[in-house]
């Protein structure tokens, strides 16, 4: 589980912003590691 400090409801431009880049690095490896909710 990666939690998130990003609000529920959130802009297009998010995607942009350091928090959201620094989760879709965590979520990448984790996916690259073979990780998985079993």
């Amino acid at each position: 589980v990666i939690d998130s400090p990003l609000p529920k409801e959130r802009p297009l431009d998010i995607r942009d912003s350091r928090e959201f880049i620094e989760i879709a690095h965590r979520v990448r490896e984790g996916l690259r590691a073979g990780h998985a909710d079993d």
